[in-house]
């Protein structure tokens, strides 16, 4: 799974590049928002009739018709010769990126948390297995009106204003989650996380396509994609165990809250690090 995303959103954006269009993302990307919308009431329902090793069977079936598909994709067209080490020189004289990373390990430190311990939270509100459910499909729902108005959005604020907008929910999420004591209200509160993923997977994508030459931009969203979801959240959830084995989860909020400013400050910082066309 993991070369999957950065290759697909490579090509979607030179393909979308090559038409003038590259701001146009989020209506190809809102797509994965809705079948993961689908497919967690799909395999909700799966669980609850005792039937979710179907799902295993589905994914496989899934992952091959993607792959036939894939085929009679249009590839890119990058003239360059590089080398597999030149690579190491893309982070070394790139300090924009570079920053920029660090941010976003921050963030997925804040979501390696709430990923894996959401459901813990909701029991400790004596949330109904009904609300547990639902939480996970309703907070992805916000991505698809995000993802779908993005190119409107960035006419009109900016690309950074955008994005950095986009973030900035995520530490209000996390306050709010320290004080609610309501089960009902988390369970809005959590719609907050549609908005900051769908920023994140839609905007931020497109500002890394822009920063990085074209024969870098592949292996620029691989490194956008393993911070936010590989080393970030690994890092948020070693963490976690610790602060968990002596209290609970209004401490993990707590430490998002601190992280999350703090990645926020720090990509805010990085796009702001020199003046390009990012605006």
């Amino acid at each position: 799974r993991s070369p999957i995303h950065p290759n697909v959103a490579a090509l979607a954006l030179s393909h979308l590049e090559s038409r003038g269009k590259q701001d146009e993302y989020g209506k190809f990307r809102l797509w994965g928002s809705v079948g993961f919308v689908l497919a967690t009431v799909f395999a909700g329902g799966l669980l609850f009739e005792d039937n979710l090793s179907l799902t295993i069977y589905i994914y496989s079936i899934s992952m091959f018709i993607l792959g036939v598909i894939s085929f009679f994709l249009p590839d890119r067209q990058v003239s360059s010769n590089i080398q597999w080490k030149d690579g190491l020189s893309l982070l070394s004289g790139h300090i924009e990126l570079r920053v920029l990373l660090i941010g976003i390990v921050c963030v997925g430190v804040t979501l390696g948390i709430t990923n894996q311990y959401l459901v813990v939270y909701l029991n400790e509100l004596d949330a109904s297995a009904w609300m547990i459910g639902a939480t996970v499909a309703i907070s992805a729902i916000p991505e698809i009106p995000i993802m779908s108005y993005a190119e409107k959005l960035i006419r009109k604020w900016g690309l950074r204003i955008t994005y950095l907008v986009g973030l900035s929910v995520l530490p209000l999420r996390w306050f709010l989650n320290m004080m609610i004591t309501d089960s009902l209200v988390a369970l809005y509160v959590q719609t907050l996380h549609g908005i900051a993923i769908g920023s994140l997977l839609c905007i931020g994508v497109i500002y890394v396509d822009r920063i990085l030459p074209v024969e870098w931009r592949a292996s620029g969203q691989a490194l956008y994609v393993s911070s936010l979801h590989g080393l970030g959240p690994s890092l948020g959830l070693f963490v976690a165990g610790l602060i968990m084995t002596v209290g609970n989860t209004r401490l993990l909020w707590a430490l998002c809250l601190v992280v999350g400013i703090l990645g926020t400050y720090i990509i805010r910082h990085a796009m702001y690090i020199k003046s390009n066309n990012t605006t």
